[in-house]
């Protein structure tokens, strides 16, 4: 009798393996948006659009939003890498020195390109406003630009080879309306990870410096001039929303008389994106710009702008 029973449980165990659906397992691994990652067998026959089902080796049966999911599971991730960006913004300025007071817009652009051994940036800005003198009362209207290029050879993960060229323009300096200033050298990265990145360069550059009713009587005003070029460069996503750049660029030499001319150009610029799903962005800006040869000098500009990314 307990034989009979025995074949029974062995036939009805062996119906039933082969008459359920097979669940196809195979080896996922997923990336969170917050950080984590996961692995696991997939479970197709449970899984769908909005859930994926995976068995952990420990954890057991585990259900994952595909929401969370930061890249997607495999057969959606990218095989092609990003190598451009460009960014298009617009806003409102305003910046103030000893002498004057000036309020505006602005219009910038920046493009780049980030290959396996070369990290390229182009800039372009212009800005235009109405300036009131602090003395005489006068307003008269005036504008600014800036064309700024850099490009870094990657020699190593930390040591690079960087080239730079920029040139800016200010309508209402006295001695010193163009301003061209270029650099060749070395940058090493700090630290470089995902989130955040500290670039120091230095080198030997070049300043040339020219424009302005007062130009001509003010010392290496028109003059090539050698210099030394220190730059540093910080680069941080706080989070999905928000992201800090900062730069600080200071150019140092000494001209014929032993005379120093040095300049400073602070930038810092916290960017929100409020929506992950579209690429508008809303920005503030600081900008401190020191320089020997510039009368009146240009300094404590601020920005709030909005623009796009693609």
């Amino acid at each position: 009798m307990k034989k009979k029973l025995l074949q029974f449980l062995l036939i009805c165990n062996s119906i039933v393996l082969t008459t359920a659906p097979s669940i196809k397992a195979e080896e996922v691994f997923f990336e969170l948006k917050n950080g984590d990652a996961i692995s696991g067998e997939l479970i197709e026959e449970e899984s769908t659009n909005s859930k994926k089902i995976i068995l952990h080796p420990i954890l057991g049966r585990l259900e994952i939003d595909v929401d969370s999911i930061y890249q997607g599971y495999e057969d959606e991730l990218p095989t092609d890498q990003k190598l451009w960006s460009v960014d298009v913004s617009v806003g409102l300025d305003g910046n103030h020195s000893e002498h004057y007071k000036n309020s505006g817009f602005s219009i910038e652009s920046g493009l780049e390109y980030q290959g396996e051994k070369n990290l390229s940036n182009f800039e372009i800005g212009l800005n235009y406003g109405l300036e009131h003198d602090k003395e005489s009362g006068e307003k008269l209207s005036s504008y600014d630009g800036e064309i700024k290029a850099r490009n870094d050879y990657l020699l190593t993960d930390k040591f690079t080879v960087y080239t730079s060229s920029d040139y800016f323009f200010d309508s209402q300096s006295h001695a010193g309306k163009h301003d061209i200033e270029g650099s060749i050298g070395i940058g090493y990265y700090l630290f470089k990870n995902e989130s955040s990145d500290f670039l120091i360069s230095l080198g030997p550059a070049f300043v040339w410096t020219e424009g302005g009713e007062d130009c001509s009587f003010t010392p290496s005003c028109g003059d090539l001039i050698y210099a030394t070029n220190l730059e540093a460069t910080f680069g941080w996503k706080i989070n999905k929303h928000l992201e800090f750049d900062f730069n600080n660029t200071y150019t140092s030499a000494n001209d014929e008389g032993d005379r120093v001319i040095s300049s400073n150009r602070l930038d810092a610029e916290l960017k929100f994106y409020p929506d992950l799903n579209s690429n508008l962005f809303s920005a503030i800006s600081y900008e401190n710009i020191y320089h020997d040869l510039s009368d009146p000098e240009p300094e404590n500009a601020y920005k709030l702008e909005v623009g796009t990314s693609f």
